[in-house]
């Protein structure tokens, strides 16, 4: 039988493989997985290649057993060679290893590293849901499904006419409802996924239908639990508040409605998130940090200037353009001005206390219970943002929301000096950012533009 997904994995993370099957296909996406599927009688090796050829998305459980594992850099190098997709899923911090590389450096992979795994699936399905749904992969299932009748035989009778065509049949109670994205929203044909955006949207790259011209495309599907009204209001603020030109901001171009979709449309530029960049890096040089602190400070103060704020913003949808040898930060306005603006586009799980939300790290303990956002929240945001670059950790973890605004409310994170001792002048400056009570930090994002620019001490 064929199945639309080969997983990938190494027997070693048997049970990722099997949560990762199991959620897939409780979302109804038929997975191929060994030695559940290999049919009795039939070889390993052929049961393998029929369902690697047959697949249309290969989804790889990346560890340190995969990247040791032979057999896996066979069932990739197949899949490339068939131009069938693969994405990879890191459930260890780990990069893939120089014979891995080969074949998937060109790949954007899934994280899916802290646990626990079931927190990540919703969003591993977005994914593999796009990349099934591209106008290519589409195609491809239309040939492989379409069979070419044999003519028939001089001596056979013509077959008699079915009675009457049968009747649709209404679906299932409580059967999967597909997901997959339009392969258009207005004016843009969405291409491959690019990463997962604030909240639940996803970022695709696209193309202007008429132009021609490369962006970025960011979709959010209000589903039967969000409050349509406030996400919407959510991304209007969003779109207006990012009409300036500055370095440091990604510009948008379009906002648009589509059915049960909301779109922004932003520059597409060359890069890597931000939180791309530090889990391969760890921590960035003092050069860099310094940098990078200053842009965001100084792209949250033309934010406001325009009636916007930044709260939401986390390491994945900061973008860390690289253009002609340089980089530099670009940001997008989250948004956030309420915790109803939050709680609004959050999964169940995560509501429930079941699943982590480590994107809620950098957002302001009083805005998650409660309060409006406002310059001082978006203190605390470039305050945990820079704490992150500087230690290579956000300044409050926690497995789910709930434990996550407990250490808030309840505990002082570790001082990002002692975590990182050359930082010197700078580290009170992070520190006073992120301070629990809104009282104690700065009051606006331009005081701390000026008190990290004013730190002399020769570092890095």
């Amino acid at each position: 039988m064929s199945r639309d997904v080969f997983l990938s994995y190494s027997s070693k993370d048997k049970t990722a493989a099997d949560t990762i099957c199991a959620e897939l296909e409780q979302r109804g996406i038929a997975c191929w997985m060994a030695p559940r599927d290999i049919i009795p009688g039939i070889a390993w090796a052929e049961s393998i290649i029929d369902a690697l050829d047959a697949a249309r998305v290969i989804v790889l459980v990346l560890s340190e057993a995969a990247n040791a594992s032979v057999q896996i850099h066979r069932e990739v190098e197949r899949a490339v060679h068939k131009n069938v997709p693969v994405l990879p899923v890191r459930i260890e911090n780990v990069l893939p290893s120089k014979a891995m590389e080969y074949f998937i450096s060109s790949h954007h992979w899934f994280d899916a590293i802290d646990p626990p795994l079931v927190q990540h699936m919703e969003r591993l399905a977005q994914g593999v849901q796009a990349l099934l749904s591209r106008p290519g992969e589409r195609r491809l299932a239309k040939r492989k499904k379409a069979v070419k009748p044999a003519p028939p035989a001089a001596s056979a009778p013509p077959a008699a006419p079915a009675a009457h065509a049968p009747e649709p049949q209404p679906p299932t109670p409580g059967a999967p409802v597909s997901t997959a994205p339009p392969a258009t929203l207005g004016n843009y044909d969405l291409g491959q996924v690019l990463g997962m955006g604030r909240f639940g949207s996803t970022v695709y790259a696209g193309t202007h239908r008429l132009m021609g011209h490369a962006v970025a495309v960011r979709m959010l599907r209000a589903d039967a639990r969000s409050d349509r009204n406030a996400v919407r209001e959510r991304f209007l603020k969003e779109a207006r508040s990012l009409q300036v030109q500055h370095p440091n901001i990604i510009h948008v171009r379009d906002f648009g409605e589509q059915d049960d979709v909301m779109y922004i449309v932003t520059d597409l530029l060359a890069g890597c998130s931000l939180g791309e960049m530090l889990a391969s890096e760890g921590t960035l040089p003092i050069p860099t940090l310094r940098r990078f602190v200053s842009e965001l400070a100084d792209a949250t103060v033309v934010v406001h200037g325009k009636g916007g704020l930044i709260s939401g913003l986390h390491p994945e949808i900061v973008r860390v353009v690289r253009e002609n040898g340089d980089e530099r930060l670009a940001i997008s306005s989250a948004g956030v001005h309420t915790a109803q603006d939050i709680l609004s586009t959050m999964n169940e799980a995560a509501l429930r206390g079941q699943a982590s939300t480590n994107e809620l790290s950098y957002v302001a303990p009083e805005l998650l219970t409660g309060k409006s956002a406002d310059a001082k929240t978006d203190v605390f945001t470039i305050g945990a943002l820079a704490y992150h670059m500087a230690a290579g950790r956000p300044p409050f973890r926690a497995n789910s929301f709930p434990e996550l605004l407990g250490t808030m409310l309840g505990s002082s994170p570790v001082s990002v000096e002692t975590l990182r001792p050359e930082l010197g002048a700078l580290a009170p400056v992070i520190m006073r950012c992120i301070e629990r009570d809104p009282s104690a930090r700065y009051d606006t994002a331009a005081q701390v533009l000026e008190a990290w620019n004013a730190v002399q001490t020769p570092l890095g």
